[in-house]
């Protein structure tokens, strides 16, 4: 919560500091597990790099954690170099999930007694995904113009 009020307070300043703790909590991550993963109760198997990046997500240990928070906090940061052209379809997807994770359900589920009576590949999985995110898209996109004319005490307001 405090992060949100931080950023509201001044977005431009959280954004330049979203950069600085995002590195500084990967960095951190990075050079703890190199030293043995402080509070990670698994150690590594062998030397393999997928070895390295393998922690303990329950219990949580500190260096999963500054990593999840470090990636997800750099990412954030790119997203919003991004133009505002290309973070449209991030913004209506943030803004609508529990409508989106109800109705993807009921699309892929369509896609799936249409035209996969066989398990897909990979590939055919990848070819799904993107035109199921085209596909609700609009309707999404509806769905946020539509929730956002609601009055802040609506119901709509949680789906």
């Amino acid at each position: 919560m405090y992060f949100g009020y931080w950023w509201r307070r001044d977005p431009a300043r959280a954004g330049r500091r979203v950069w600085i703790l995002g590195a500084f909590l990967f960095i951190a991550s990075l050079t703890l597990r190199a030293a043995g993963g402080w509070g990670n109760i698994r150690l590594p198997r062998d030397n393999s790099w997928i070895e390295f990046f393998n922690n303990v997500k329950y219990p949580p240990s500190f260096v999963f954690s500054a990593m999840s928070l470090g990636l997800g906090l750099l990412i954030l940061a790119l997203f919003l170099r991004l133009p505002h052209s290309l973070r449209s379809p991030l913004i209506v997807f943030g803004q609508t999930p529990l409508f989106f994770y109800i109705a993807h359900f009921y699309l892929l589920a369509l896609f799936a007694f249409a035209f996969f009576p066989q398990p897909a590949s990979l590939e055919g999985a990848w070819v799904i995904t993107l035109a199921a995110l085209a596909a609700l898209y609009p309707v999404c996109a509806w769905y946020q113009t539509f929730k956002l004319t609601k009055p802040k005490d609506s119901l709509w307001r949680l789906f």
